[in-house]
């Protein structure tokens, strides 16, 4: 297996960091004011922010803790903790993370096109038949720019990102000329919808939020999926700590400015993009325009990004011999060719099911949703583990280990337990893939340690399986 490591074009400090923004910074954002006025005030809804802004503050050293004392790991998202718990966890973890980034690429790919209905009505609600050509041009014309060599994804990837922070930072100076602070204090801690059931208390309206701010830090790893092209292998980890500095000031910004020019009622009532109607009412007419463009812009944008790591995620599952050989061939500008060809095949094959019925996409979305949390949740335990072995036993390190697979377990357990149960199927289809995977390096299958971990996910999938057909959990409602 040639690695091409001469051939390969390498990533700057900037490139890193502009594919983690990218990431992370995709669609949600241009709903986080509406989804948090619906169940809080802006005092709750700042507090639930700054928790979840604290809780990946915490995973965010927790990788940079891992990837300084291991430097020589790439895709640090499931190396981590196959260097903590072994090939077969750090599979399990390269498997949910793969999951959900061509699942999640092909609802930023639906996104983007039919926000493009604002302008052009043939792309509204992105799943009819013009919509799937435009989605098909732009993900080939994705797949060629990535295999075109890493540095020319990452300039492409630097231009979208500029780009798509102009909406934000023209909301940003629009709103703070609007900024009143008697409209911020007014019901800064009453919920205006207690009468609807919402939650009354501080702590109900910030537990409330949670379930809305936790997700939005979700790809903050970005920069270590991509650390084996980096300049320099320092990089990495500097690119995520500054990434995070810039994704966290954004929407705290976001979010204290928006509860400055409108109540938590007015905004809460915001039509889709809710950026786009705030800006409105302090703008006027085109501020709806320039974010409905910039939500076009940043799902395309975010979409991007995520499809250069379901190359590169494969690339290194390669080298480390969970995935097969295949997954590991590089053309001659060391981009994974076979990887991001499979990657690239798969979400043009989910677009046309959408097309063609849009439940058999519900489905497998909702089946892989969840799996994103598997390898933050192993990543925690790893920095557990690890940190005792550098540290010499449990210290401060080894408490943050903690406090951040508390969180990620908190994560898992918002997702809801049908959620977590059904996750279970497709992880025992990948035991499969595994399998042949170790076979054709002539590699051990499982350890007994792993056998046991083996069996438990069979054993959910099954009881899954049963309580489908059953009907107790019902696909078609959740």
């Amino acid at each position: 297996m040639a690695e091409n490591n001469s051939t390969q074009q390498k990533v700057s400090l900037l490139g890193l960091v502009a594919l983690t923004v990218t990431t992370v910074i995709g669609a949600g954002v241009f709903n986080l004011p509406r989804d948090l006025a619906g169940s809080s005030a802006a005092g709750p809804a700042l507090w639930a922010l700054v928790l979840a802004s604290i809780a990946f503050a915490i995973f965010v050293y927790c990788l940079k803790y891992l990837q300084d004392h291991y430097p020589h790991l790439d895709a640090g998202i499931f190396s981590f903790p196959e260097q903590g718990f072994g090939k077969f966890v750090g599979f399990l973890s390269c498997a949910g993370y793969w999951l959900s980034i061509v699942v999640g690429n092909v609802s930023l790919g639906v996104l983007s096109v039919s926000s493009l209905g604002y302008f052009i009505p043939a792309f509204r609600g992105g799943n009819n038949v013009a919509s799937l050509i435009l989605l098909s041009v732009i993900l080939w014309v994705f797949y060629f720019i990535c295999i075109s060599g890493a540095k020319n994804a990452s300039i492409f990837n630097t231009i979208v990102w500029i780009a798509k922070m102009i909406p934000i930072v023209v909301f940003v100076v629009a709103l703070i000329g609007a900024f009143n602070i008697d409209i911020f204090k007014s019901g800064l801690w009453e919920n205006a919808f207690a009468s609807e059931g919402m939650p009354t208390s501080t702590g109900g309206q910030i537990s409330a939020a949670l379930a809305s701010t936790i997700w939005v830090y979700v790809g903050i790893e970005g920069a270590l999926i991509y650390s084996a092209r980096a300049k320099s292998k320092s990089d990495a980890s500097r690119a995520i700590v500054i990434s995070y500095i810039v994704i966290a000031v954004t929407y705290l910004l976001l979010i204290f400015l928006t509860f400055g020019v409108l109540s938590q009622e007015q905004i809460a009532n915001t039509d889709v993009p809710a950026l786009g109607g705030i800006l409105e009412s302090v703008v006027g007419k085109w501020g709806a325009v320039v974010m409905n463009f910039g939500i076009a812009l940043s799902a395309a944008g975010c979409w991007f990004g995520c499809c250069l790591f379901t190359g590169e995620v494969l690339d290194v599952a390669a080298k480390h011999q969970i995935v097969p050989k295949a997954f590991g061939e590089e053309n001659e500008v060391g981009q994974p060719k076979k990887a991001l060809l499979v990657s690239t095949i798969i979400q043009q094959i989910f677009f046309v099911t959408i097309i063609i019925n849009e439940s058999i996409y519900n489905v497998m979305a909702l089946f892989a949703s969840s799996t994103m949390l598997v390898p933050y949740f192993t990543v925690s335990l790893a920095m557990i583990k690890e940190s005792m072995k550098f540290d010499g036993g449990f210290k401060f390190n080894s408490l943050l280990g903690c406090l951040s697979t508390i969180a990620m377990a908190y994560l898992m357990y918002s997702t809801g337990w049908k959620y977590i149960i059904i996750t279970a199927l497709l992880f025992a289809a990948c035991i499969i893939v595994y399998y042949l995977a170790r076979k054709e390096y002539g590699q051990q299958f499982l350890t007994s340690k792993e056998k046991i971990i083996a069996i438990l996910i069979i054993i959910l999938a099954i009881i899954s399986l049963v309580l489908i057909f059953n009907g107790t959990i019902d696909l078609s409602t959740m």
